[in-house]
């Protein structure tokens, strides 16, 4: 058992005290924040910039002046004719140029602009330019005031509303606006949280996957696995490295707990969940789902670990490394594109198929979860067969692991799969 805590404590210092470990430690972080800054820049584009200005084309309509007076944002300056709005636009002194006309008493607006230009908000000229209209026809049509009301009050609005399950698995609504909106927010928050830990489960697993397998085939490489195979036995080299690599995980998750305790203490942060999400008990909305993440993200890494471990086994040279890892590198891209995919579709065949799938369930089914659209007895299930299949992958592992670890050659994986499976049955036959 020592042996076991020496080989623990071995791989464990190694990677924690690595600039590696400061890397791979800082790099979800850099990531999300980067995402986080474009993201916010995509929507204020999408939204549309106010403060800038454009062109009006003052042609014979009386309706022009009374826009460059009224509206402010954007900024809106007259020009006598298309082609000076043209050479404006094309010396860059503004974002384009609204032309407005009148037929038979209906106002007509196109907006020009160029395809490198900023996306300019409207909406202002919008609803200015509406509610002229609709004054122009409740006097053609000899209307009154309140009958005009009437007909502002008569529109339909259709509510959007995402029916989700409760305990037990019966289907819910809002009773109200308020709740609505309070629904609408509590499902972005669990969102944020399933692509957290999504996140966190692809980098982990493609980090610490990749350290596990160069160690063993580094090991392999230079002779000292013959050394250590001498003094204790195949299997606990194996659970070593594994146990030894979870602990460098639980330490970084560690790290990002600490950070997001004093993170949330911030008064920024108390202010904006004071001004957006008042009266909603957070840690009540995400506990579930951070909870479950956490195991799938604890499972899902064991899973790919003991994999990458007897993968790394099957070479000899740590330049090989790279060809072996491939397929976990295929399997955990896989895994996350679904998970971004369920992220607006959670109930598409593909992701409800998946997430019972245990290479793919760890990035899945938190998204599942922030959706409501499966009930606990569901995540449950999931997460039985994750562990069921964490023992048999890891059992295998295990297995083909102590058939292959001292086997040194040069030939491709499949070949050395193939060498593997035969020393196996040569034991098997001996035994």
């Amino acid at each position: 058992m020592n042996k076991f805590w020496v080989i623990v404590g071995e791989v464990y210092r190694k990677n924690v005290k690595s600039l590696g470990f400061i890397f791979m430690m800082l790099s979800p972080i850099i990531f999300m924040a980067i995402f986080a800054i474009v993201g916010f820049f995509i929507a204020k584009d999408a939204i549309g910039a106010k403060d800038v200005t454009i062109a009006l084309v003052d042609e014979p309509v009386a309706l022009t002046k009374q826009i460059a007076t009224d509206i402010t944002s954007p900024h809106i300056v007259l020009v006598d004719s298309i082609e000076e709005a043209k050479r404006q636009l094309m010396d860059g002194e503004i974002e384009g140029y609204l032309v407005t006309t009148e037929e038979e008493g209906y106002i007509k607006a196109d907006f020009y602009h160029k395809t490198t230009n900023k996306n300019v908000d409207l909406s202002d000229i919008n609803n200015y330019l509406s509610n002229i209209q609709l004054a122009n026809i409740t006097t053609q049509l000899n209307l009154a005031e309140s009958e005009v009301a009437k007909i502002q009050e008569s529109k339909v609005a259709v509510i959007d509303q995402e029916l989700t399950l409760d305990e037990n698995g019966e289907l819910q609504s809002a009773e109200n606006e308020e709740e609505l909106n309070q629904q609408q927010f509590e499902r972005f928050v669990k969102k944020g949280t399933a692509y957290t830990v999504a996140i966190l489960t692809f980098m982990f697993i493609m980090n610490f996957a990749g350290i596990i397998a160069q160690e063993i085939a580094s090991e392999k490489g230079t002779r000292i696995m013959e050394i250590i195979l001498s003094s204790v036995s195949a299997t606990t080299h194996f659970f070593g490295k594994v146990v030894g690599i979870l602990l460098v995980t639980f330490t970084q998750i560690a790290i990002y707990g600490v950070m997001f305790v004093i993170g949330w203490n911030l008064p920024i942060v108390g202010e904006y969940l004071n001004q957006y999400a008042s009266g909603i008990n957070i840690p009540a909305v995400v506990g579930p789902v951070l909870a479950y993440g956490t195991l799938f993200f604890i499972f899902g890494v064991i899973i790919y670990v003991g994999i990458s471990a007897f993968f790394g086994s099957l070479v000899t040279r740590t330049e090989d490394v790279q060809k072996v890892m491939t397929p976990i590198s295929l399997l955990g891209m896989v895994g996350f594109y679904v998970g971004m995919y369920a992220m607006s579709n959670a109930n598409s065949p593909v992701v409800v198929v998946t997430s019972y799938i245990p290479f793919w369930t760890p990035f899945v089914m938190p998204f599942r979860m922030a959706a409501d659209t499966v009930t606990n007895m569901q995540i449950i299930i999931s997460l039985i067969i994750l562990v069921v299949s964490m023992v048999i992958i890891t059992w295998v592992s295990i297995i083909f692991y102590r058939s292959n670890v001292l086997v040194y050659t040069n030939e491709s994986m499949f070949k050395a799969f193939k060498r593997s499976l035969s020393i196996l049955r040569n034991q098997h036959k001996k035994a």
